[in-house]
């Protein structure tokens, strides 16, 4: 590290002090990623509405959308009884 690196670091500590935005890249504050937290994240987080399927190269969009479909398509919308739509954009 030199000096930049350690004033930043020590600016973030003080400017948020309950956050993880204050460690260094690479460094994890085990008080800070509990299990309860992770799954707190998890939950808000990693749902059906928040999910993107990109594809690159030489995929075939409709066989990605298959793939898609299959691997997310039984998902539940949050808070409702309907499945959550695959749709096809470019």
């Amino acid at each position: 590290d030199d000096v930049r690196d350690y004033a930043k670091n020590k600016l973030f500590q003080l400017l948020f002090p309950e956050s993880s935005v204050r460690l260094p890249i690479g460094k994890v504050d085990p008080k800070v990623f509990t299990s309860r937290y992770m799954e707190t994240l998890h939950r808000r987080y990693y749902t059906p509405e928040l999910i993107v399927v990109v594809g690159a190269g030489a995929v075939q969009h409709e066989e990605l959308l298959r793939l898609a479909r299959r691997a997310f398509g039984s998902l539940l919308v949050r808070g409702t009884n309907s499945r959550f739509p695959i749709e096809k954009v470019r």
